[in-house]
């Protein structure tokens, strides 16, 4: 094996030029032949082949990558939050619109139920009132026959028809019936329009009769009677 010195030694088998043939027209030169390894005895130097790295363009060009990364990353999570707050914004008016519907379902169903409420009460009141009408009715009817009976057993012609007689002279049955004390009778004759202003003839009112007579305490339901009917005549 031959270092790179041996080689630079001239070797004796190795011819280094060779004559050209003696020609009378061709001059003599010499031809060179360079059998030399030029790699061996040249070597290539190191800084020509070597690609020169510039530390701060990588630095910059990765400074770059990352920031146009987080920019991106920042621009996907920024849109990604704007479709959130699209749809927390949707989903929220949404449910304020359920809530408004189901507070107007509410209200008209609390609206639909007082106004079933009052018809049930003023049909219940309808009907008491009718009930009370007609019981008011039959009593009344009941208190007229009643009435009606006994003017014809007491001899009157007729609610305000004066009756005479020969020792006790004209009376009316309003004042017949307010001297016995019968308040029953004494409201029937009013319901049926006997006038409480009306004289016998003395002169005297039904109310003044049962004054005079001192019966004030035992007759007073029909003192009352007398006295709210004459103040309505």
């Amino acid at each position: 094996k031959l270092s790179w010195i041996d080689l630079l030694k001239p070797n004796p088998l190795t011819p280094t030029a060779v004559s050209a043939p003696t020609s009378p027209l061709v001059p003599r030169r010499l031809v060179m032949f360079d059998f030399s390894c030029a790699s061996a005895c040249n070597p290539p130097n190191p800084g020509a082949n070597t690609v020169k790295v510039n530390m701060e363009d990588i630095a910059k060009r990765n400074a770059e990558e990352v920031e146009a990364k987080r920019k991106a990353e920042e621009e996907q999570r920024r849109k990604a939050e704007e479709v959130q707050k699209q749809e927390a914004a949707r989903r929220a008016e949404k449910e304020a619109e359920e809530r408004r519907q189901k507070e107007q379902e509410e209200v008209k169903r609390l609206a639909d139920q007082e106004k079933a409420k009052e018809a049930a009460a003023a049909a219940a009141a309808a009907e008491a009132a009718d009930i009370e009408k007609k019981r008011l009715d039959e009593e009344a009817a009941v208190r007229k026959n009643e009435t009606m009976a006994w003017l014809k057993k007491q001899g009157f012609a007729g609610v305000n028809k004066p009756k005479k007689s020969f020792f006790s002279g004209t009376t009316y049955a309003l004042h017949k019936a307010a001297e016995t004390g019968n308040a029953k009778i004494v409201g029937g004759l009013l319901e049926q329009g006997a006038n409480p202003s009306q004289k016998n003839s003395a002169g005297k009112t039904a109310q003044e009769v049962v004054m005079k007579k001192k019966k004030a305490d035992s007759h007073k339901e029909v003192l009352e009677l007398l006295e709210t009917a004459g103040a309505r005549a």
